[in-house]
């Protein structure tokens, strides 16, 4: 955002959905060959890039964060980094908000959004994103 002149307040909202990505360092201690190698052609293999490219090491209070959706599936590495994460905006007082969808696929998170009949990731998201459309006009 600061390489393009806009201020961290420009994001009305953030819904990183089914992601672990949050503590890319913590993430590479644990991560499986194939998880490593994606993790590594994303963001090199320097630990400080690592750290640097870590949204925990981002959050503090009064910085204008946006609020954020987060999509809980039943992947124990996944729910650690969110919960941090989550703690973290907190503390700062960033509000979020959850979906559990612990029967899904990361690819079902994904694919059933929009789609006829979804109960699970349609709803929540929609009415997440207008709350947060809603804030800002």
């Amino acid at each position: 955002l600061q390489d393009r002149g806009l201020a961290l307040t420009t994001l009305r909202c953030a819904a990183p959905l089914d992601t672990a990505a949050f503590d890319i360092p913590l993430q590479m201690q644990s991560a499986s060959e194939g998880m490593r190698t994606q993790k590594i052609n994303a963001f090199g293999d320097d630990p400080k890039v690592w750290a640097q490219a870590s949204p925990v090491n981002h959050v503090a209070a009064g910085k204008g964060m946006p609020s954020f959706l987060f999509v809980v599936r039943n992947v124990q590495s996944t729910i650690a980094q969110q919960q941090a994460f989550k703690d973290k905006l907190d503390a700062a007082g960033v509000s979020h908000s959850t979906i559990s969808a612990p029967t899904l696929s990361h690819d079902e998170v994904n694919t059933l959004i929009g789609a006829p009949r979804d109960t699970i990731m349609t709803p929540p998201l929609m009415a997440f994103l207008q709350r947060c459309f809603a804030d800002r006009e």
